[in-house]
């Protein structure tokens, strides 16, 4: 026997009204460079995305993109309502310069 949350979220994603984090973070990575996604970490909620960067470029290349991002996540179905793009500060031990992301659980630390 099917569980009821199980129904109700594949009716709502079928009608389009529901998509879970995966579904925007599946979508994220066939629209954004793989070099770019190398230095940004995304999560998305309530249709809003919040991207870290480790680098101002990226920053800005991305800053750049956003309508282009957002319209391709339309075009597929998946409503973005805002992009927010925020710095994630330099890590230099050693004076070298190391990403500020944790390779291994994809979050900023």
């Amino acid at each position: 026997m099917e569980k009821i949350g199980d129904i109700i979220s594949r009716v709502l994603k079928k009608e389009n009204y529901f998509f879970e984090e995966k579904d925007y973070l599946a979508l994220w990575e066939e629209v954004v460079s793989k070099e770019t996604r190398r230095h940004a970490r995304v999560t998305v909620k309530n249709e809003k995305m919040l991207v870290w960067v480790d680098n101002p470029t990226v920053h800005h290349q991305l800053f750049l993109q956003k309508e282009k991002i957002a319209a391709e996540f339309q075009k597929r179905g998946l409503k973005i309502k805002e992009i927010t793009i925020k710095q994630a500060q330099a890590n230099k031990p050693g004076g070298k310069n190391v990403s500020r992301f944790n390779r291994s659980n994809r979050h900023p630390v």
